[in-house]
């Protein structure tokens, strides 16, 4: 399941580049979601240009991981309402 994945997306990126390439423009950055194979894929077929992560799954991480660190320690030094 997941080679087939890879090989979708490999298809696509690689038809993506085909297409940005006839118009002689260059891929400076690539923007995705928090898929692993896509962002493995993306390194593959566009070497040059750097991957990043859409913001809101940066946001959403930190976030969920603010909850789990900061909170707990945060609730010692304020008390309840």
């Amino acid at each position: 399941m997941v080679f087939i994945l890879v090989e979708a997306f490999v298809w696509a990126l690689e038809r993506l580049k085909g297409l940005i390439t006839k118009v002689n423009a260059y891929t400076k950055v690539i923007v995705s979601d928090k898929d692993i194979a896509l962002m493995n894929v993306i390194g593959v077929v566009f070497t040059e240009a750097p991957n990043v992560l859409y913001r809101f799954h940066i946001d959403k991480n930190v976030k969920a991981k603010h909850k789990i660190i900061v909170h707990p320690v945060y609730s010692l030094f304020v008390p309840p309402l």
